[in-house]
């Protein structure tokens, strides 16, 4: 799709208030194919060359980039920093493609050609601003305006594939107007005479952990592969453990906070597994762990000033709860972002100085390179298995699609 037909279909997107306005449009009737071919397919770009390290394990690392905005402040993160550097597998939530805010590039191709890795894209959402706050001003306007997630891989990719998630929350009625919903991408990759699944996603912020959950179980039942495969699943979850988007989940929320010991809400707040967050159950009775895969490190964070939620309160209510929490100095911690296995073990740490953490970086500012800290893992490399008596699986061509969601 060339970009004067595809500016013409995002604007008209534009001009409607509500999905339901949408759906039943003449528009809609006759452009939905397009719009719909714009999201929900794997896009794969092989490198011309990679170079997998030769070690009994796997490095995986994840990071939320917000949208590569600082594109190559994140390119040189990823390029100096001794454990990210190492990494095989990257796993990337929050990619650009074709938006103003971040350059108008393909932000995951742009870190894959940087990096010599293979790269699988799957577009989430159709962008129909230029974004929030000041993106809005800078000047120039959107190209392809999709923003995803990403695989990128130093290991050949073989199959790849997007599951779109249930919609907990319609972003299309949102200030931040968007068209799409989110989703996890797939690839698989041939390590050595192994095969791996690797998925990164990015679940929804607003609703409510038990929203989350059904995300959650959801990717895990419709994940491609069979019941012996190796899996690894990371992203930025969104787990804060808290409902949002109502006045009531509001006020209960800060009574929470406000009223709960400093210690216990940091401690809640690094370990949403601990009951607040249901979709570790689902997790876990998917045959996943994310033990010896994830610290308790927080991996984001939010200032009290700026909670997005406040808009539910009376002002003098929002400025009392500053006030009641400047024993927070102004700011929650969170631990959102999470890896996980299956059929495949964390590495030893007794042979490795550590196996597992968060890579410091400022996430808080307008000096920050993501409002996220990257994470990573070392996995061991699955058992050998014997070779395949089927046919080999298909080799994907720079420019292939595979197929939609089931």
């Amino acid at each position: 799709m060339d970009l004067q037909r595809r500016r013409y279909l995002i604007s008209h997107l534009s001009r409607f208030q509500t999905v339901r306005e949408l759906q039943r449009s003449q528009f809609f009737a006759q452009c939905r194919g397009e719009i719909e071919a714009m999201l929900g397919e794997a896009q794969v770009a092989h490198a011309g060359w990679t170079e997998p390290a030769e070690r009994p394990f796997i490095r995986v690392a994840q990071w939320n980039i917000e949208k590569g905005r600082r594109l190559g402040r994140i390119i040189e993160a990823l390029r100096s920093d001794p454990v990210l550097s190492a990494a095989d597998i990257l796993l990337l939530n929050e990619a650009d493609r074709g938006m103003n805010r971040s350059g108008n590039v393909d932000v995951a191709g742009a870190v894959g050609d940087a990096l010599r890795m293979h790269v699988v894209f799957g577009a989430a959402h159709i962008e129909l601003t230029k974004g929030t706050g000041e993106e809005r001003c800078v000047p120039g306007e959107n190209g392809e305006s999709l923003q995803g997630n990403a695989v990128l891989s130093r290991y050949p990719v073989v199959d790849a594939k997007v599951v779109s998630l249930p919609t907990c929350f319609e972003p299309f009625e949102f200030h931040e107007k968007r068209y799409g919903t989110r989703n996890c991408v797939w690839a698989r990759l041939k390590v050595g005479q192994r095969f791996v699944w690797a998925g990164s996603t990015h679940l929804e912020v607003r609703n409510t952990p038990a929203c989350r959950a059904r995300q959650m179980a959801y990717l895990l039942e419709t994940r491609p592969g069979g019941a012996a495969d190796a899996c690894i699943l990371g992203g930025d979850l969104n787990c804060n453990g808290f409902p949002r988007g109502t006045f009531l989940r509001t006020l209960l929320s800060t009574a929470r906070v406000v009223k709960g010991p400093p210690d216990a809400i940091r401690g809640q707040l690094r370990h949403p597994e601990n009951g607040r967050e249901p979709l570790f159950g689902a997790v876990r009775r998917a045959g996943f762990t994310w033990q010896g895969l994830n610290t308790s490190e927080a991996t984001a964070s939010s200032s009290i000033g700026n909670l997005e939620d406040a808009v539910f309160l009376p002002k003098p209510v929002v400025e009392w709860v500053r006030r009641r929490l400047e024993s927070h100095e102004g700011y929650l911690w969170f631990k959102l972002d999470w890896l996980f296995g299956r059929n495949i073990r964390p590495a030893d740490g007794a042979a490795l100085s550590a196996r597992s953490g968060v890579r410091s970086h400022d996430i808080c500012g307008p000096n920050r390179i993501s409002d996220h800290a990257p994470i990573w893992a070392d996995f061991l490399l699955p058992a050998d298995r014997p070779p395949d008596t089927g046919p080999a699986p298909p080799q994907l061509s720079r420019a292939d699609a595979t197929g939609r969601p089931e």
